[in-house]
């Protein structure tokens, strides 16, 4: 009997692979990556398995139609970019002899899809799309094809006309295939010639593919199944040096990129979160910074946190800057003194030379010997710093419309040595000196016994507390907030331990909890604009303008309704999580949106 079953159990298991094998071969292959018809040197490339759901789900979106009536929408309107990227899409149209808005778009859309950009400045762009030749031939542009000039390359045809203005030129193409049909857009001519004969050559030779950077960048960051939504590939060695990059990158962290050659993205869609994988190759092999397991640290942070973030390092400067920004806020020295003149000698560095222009103005300014940080540098060497953690948190008015918006950070250091207690007060003495008091009156630390816990806080008028945990679990800590509930709150979790026995071994987390921070940065944000008293509108008709006159439009507020729009558009985003590691000395990023549902 049991031999029967067996027996019935390795059929039955035979005849689900054997279907299974049948189905699998019934399924067509995914198709092949259209880069392999991109002509080499473009900037970036971003590749779409379904590119015109993409686009449905968009438009079809909430975001979308909130962000389209809201303050930011109607700023970006009156851009310089929006200015020129108007001027492009006028004349487009006028080359295309045919409307080129949201309808061209949905009409050129296709299913499997691939974008090129080479120039940002002209707006040189390369498309490529699968279409059924249907649906192709009843878009606009083609029903049109007969006021284009009809050229060849490869094996078909390709049409084109050009209005002789900036922006001015089109061309498209439909190319039998297969796996069905191509349908390519250029702005330039030798764009989509080269591609022609790119699809019509059996091996392509000359693609975008066969660039190192590209095939680099390509192998570091291998595919999952299915595949992403979204794949974009960038050139950096040679966007990072653009003059229009450089004017409308909106992170202003143009040093920081040229370090890296070239980077990949995919994006993942999920049920109720979106998923990016990064990776970023470096133009050097020098060290990166090596992986830490920082799941402790970020297991200490509490659950209403608004933002927070911990990194790998052993640079005492980076302990010292985040416990300055988030805690003692930053020291001016004072001007010189005014009784003596400046000094005329021609070796003393004048005011407008060229080199002002490699000047730094992003570093904190030189603190006085009276208010030196050398005493916690000296702290955290000894110290042997490993990690920092930083986070803040505003928090919601305890009246409806009170006018104080209370916002509590922290700071804590993972060592791999434990740090003397009175050796930290005198150091924190040392910064302070000169800002809050002269010499050291009246900024002692006065310690006393929290649930076991030795915690030191400041007389002085700066609220700021710390204290010093070893444990064999945890580590050797240091936790410095100014906020005395937010310490207990710390030293609680760090009681507790972590709930699960998780190991991040990575070079930074990240947090940003956007759910908790909307209303606290809006209440906060309109009485710094001044609109705390002024009905939303989101398209700005009732704007009270500069000179009081109500119903007169004005630029919107940048924090409150600017930004706050842009906040009220994605109300929906919950929070977003970075994970940053070191992989192979390339660095990885995985960024995690999460969704609130329904």
């Amino acid at each position: 009997m049991k031999a029967r079953a067996a027996l019935a159990l390795l059929l039955l298991t035979a005849l689900i692979a054997i279907a299974f094998q049948i189905r699998a071969a019934r399924q067509p292959a995914a198709p092949a990556s259209l880069t392999a018809y991109i002509p080499q040197d473009a900037l970036l490339t971003i590749e779409s398995p379904d590119f015109a759901a993409l686009l449905q789900q968009w438009t079809s979106s909430a975001e979308s139609k909130s962000w389209l009536a809201s303050d930011n929408y109607s700023v970006f309107q009156n851009s310089r970019l929006f200015g020129r990227l108007s001027d492009a899409q006028d004349s487009f149209a006028k080359a295309a002899g045919i409307p080129a808005g949201a309808d061209l778009l949905n009409q050129v859309a296709g299913k499997q899809s691939v974008f090129a950009w080479y120039d940002i400045g002209k707006l040189e762009f390369l498309y490529i799309t699968r279409m059924p030749a249907a649906q192709a031939d009843r878009s606009q542009l083609f029903q049109a094809r007969s006021t284009f000039e009809r050229r060849h390359a490869g094996n078909s045809d390709f049409y084109i006309r050009s209005s002789g203005a900036d922006y001015g030129t089109v061309a498209f193409a439909r190319v039998p295939g297969a796996s069905g049909d191509l349908v390519l857009l250029a702005t330039r001519e030798d764009l989509i010639a080269n591609a022609l004969k790119l699809i019509a050559a059996a091996s392509p030779a000359t693609s975008i593919r066969q660039e190192p950077w590209f095939r680099d960048v390509s192998a570091a960051l291998p595919a999952e199944k299915p595949a992403p939504a979204l794949h974009m590939v960038l050139n950096l060695d040679r966007i990072a040096i653009d003059p229009h990059f450089r004017s409308y990158w909106i992170q202003r962290n143009n040093t920081w990129i040229r370090q890296f050659r070239a980077a990949a993205s995919d994006l993942y869609v999920e049920p109720a979160r979106f998923r990016e994988e990064r990776v970023l190759l470096p133009n050097s092999t020098q060290a990166a910074t090596a992986n830490l397991n920082l799941a402790p640290l970020a297991a200490l942070v509490p659950p209403s946190t608004g933002v927070f973030r911990v990194i790998a390092t052993q640079d005492p400067s980076v302990a010292i800057t985040a416990i300055q920004e988030k805690l003692l806020g930053s020291y001016t020295a004072p001007p010189p003194d005014p009784e003596y003149a400046p000094d005329p000698s021609l070796d003393a560095p004048q005011i407008g030379s060229a080199g002002d222009l490699e000047t730094r103005i992003d570093t904190l300014p030189r603190v006085s010997p009276s208010a030196s940080t050398g005493g916690l540098a000296q702290v955290f060497q000894s110290a042997g710093i490993d990690a920092v953690l930083t986070l803040s948190s505003a928090q919601t008015p305890t009246e409806k419309d009170g006018l104080w918006v209370p916002i509590h950070s922290a700071v804590v250091l993972h060592a791999v040595g434990s740090a003397n207690p009175q050796a930290l007060a005198s150091a924190l003495q040392q910064t302070l000196r000169g800002s809050l008091t002269a010499a050291s009156i009246g900024i002692n630390f006065q310690p006393s016994d929290v649930a076991g816990t030795a915690i030191y806080a400041l007389t002085g008028p700066r609220p700021l507390f710390f204290a010093i945990s070893s444990t064999p679990a945890q580590g050797n800590l240091v936790l410095l907030t100014d906020d005395q509930a937010l310490l207990s709150d710390l030293l609680h979790n760090l009681a507790a331990g972590s709930p699960e026995k998780t190991t991040t071994s990575a070079t930074l987390i990240a947090v940003f909890n956007h759910s908790s921070q909307r209303a606290p940065y809006l209440r906060l944000t309109s009485l710094i604009d001044g609109t705390n008293n002024q009905a939303r509108d989101p398209r700005n008709a009732a704007a009270i303008a500069p000179n009081g006159m109500v119903g007169v439009a004005s630029t919107p507020t940048f924090f409150s309704r600017n930004l706050g729009s842009l906040s009220d558009a994605f109300a929906n985003l919950q929070s977003e999580r970075v994970v940053e590691r070191t992989v192979d000395s390339n660095l990885r990023q995985t960024v995690t949106y999460v969704w609130q549902t329904p």
